[in-house]
């Protein structure tokens, strides 16, 4: 009988549970796709998603800044703005 390996064991073994781990979240696929077209600001991306709370785009954005699978570009403006991609 095989045993069996948690996520975490897996991580980086298998791509499968590597990007299981990465791209975690309700709404992380759809936030990547509407990404890959490019750089999207903050609200610009929110309009795309209506069901979205902006709290949850917040949360769900920074975890994938973490993940290294986006990035956060902030311009000098007034006001500041912030760019996705």
């Amino acid at each position: 009988m095989e045993k069996q390996t948690s996520l975490e064991e897996r991580f980086g073994v298998c791509p499968y549970a590597t990007a299981q781990s990465l791209i975690s979240g309700k709404w992380a696929v759809l936030i990547l796709l509407y990404l890959s077209d490019g750089p999207l600001r903050f609200n610009e991306l929110l309009q795309k998603m209506p069901k979205m709370t902006h709290a949850t785009l917040s949360v769900q954005l920074k975890t994938l800044e973490e993940n290294g699978l986006v990035q956060r570009t902030q311009y000098e403006a007034i006001p500041p703005g912030w760019n996705t991609g």
